[in-house]
């Protein structure tokens, strides 16, 4: 499995660095057996975006969102 071979060994337990995982709704993204890995196993953080919207990328607004967030933090974003 993907999320397993190579998402959860960059991931920390929540609140930690890397913690949170934000996923768009694609349907197999909310596969029990996705949450369950996630969630109970690798102690981590889902986020589900809203669904997407032709005009804007809800990534990019959420990337555009969070830059001020993490602005002088040390904590980045991370996409896979």
């Amino acid at each position: 499995m993907f999320l397993r071979e190579f998402v959860v060994p960059l991931t920390n337990p929540y609140p930690g660095p890397r913690s949170v995982l934000i996923l768009d709704n694609c349907s197999i993204h909310h596969a029990e057996e996705v949450r369950q890995l996630m969630e109970d196993e690798a102690s981590c953080r889902l986020i589900f975006l809203h669904h997407f919207s032709r005009s804007e990328s809800e990534l990019n607004k959420l990337s555009l969102r969070s830059r001020p967030i993490f602005a002088g933090t040390g904590m980045t974003c991370q996409y896979l």
